[in-house]
């Protein structure tokens, strides 16, 4: 089987079965005739996510004074815009909570509303309804969204974003980032 074929049959019945398959048909270059690699064509899109902390804060204590003091939860959201390199991944998220639920945007500015973009997740983790994969069209505004959940592990996330024959690669990493090794 083909290549193309195993996508238009993945488009066709979006039997999205299959995580190995799947993923080979999701590889962002192709061989040409000479045999040489090369990155098929590049289609322009962005991604946004946000990323909600929590934390809970507990007030100090006056041990002079017998005062009662509740804690207090203080909850940020964090908004990220990564930027897309020319190999087609976008720029890397750090410090995502395990088991954190992340809403993602993409918007393809040079797609057609109802375009077909298979999402997939390769490294743990879910989309919605505990998916592994599906398909989702771009709407009116030449968006798509989608909700990714971490699982409990930390490390490098990612998630592939398949429209025709453009991949493009979402990276998140959960807990706290490694430090780097010294040579």
């Amino acid at each position: 089987m083909t290549r193309q074929t195993l996508i238009k049959k993945l488009h066709g019945k979006m039997a999205l079965q299959g995580m190995a398959v799947l993923l080979i048909s999701m590889l962002p270059f192709y061989v040409n005739a000479q045999g040489l690699r090369t990155a098929g064509k590049q289609e322009t899109a962005t991604c946004q996510l946000s990323v909600v902390t929590s934390e809970l804060k507990t007030p100090q204590t006056n041990k002079s004074k017998a005062v009662k003091s509740k804690a207090i939860a203080k909850t940020s959201v964090k908004r990220y815009a990564p930027t897309l390199n020319q190999l087609g991944y976008f720029e890397q998220v750090s410090n995502i909570q395990p088991l954190q639920n992340i809403p993602i945007e993409i918007a393809y500015p040079n797609g057609r509303p109802g375009d077909r973009v298979i999402v997939a997740v390769a490294d743990g983790g879910t989309l919605d309804n505990k998916e592994k994969a599906k398909m989702l069209q771009l709407d009116i505004q030449k968006k798509l969204a989608f909700n990714f959940q971490a699982a409990s592990d930390p490390g490098i996330y990612r998630i592939f974003l398949r429209k025709g024959k453009d991949t493009k690669v979402i990276r998140l990493w959960v807990g706290p980032e490694p430090l780097p090794v010294k040579n």
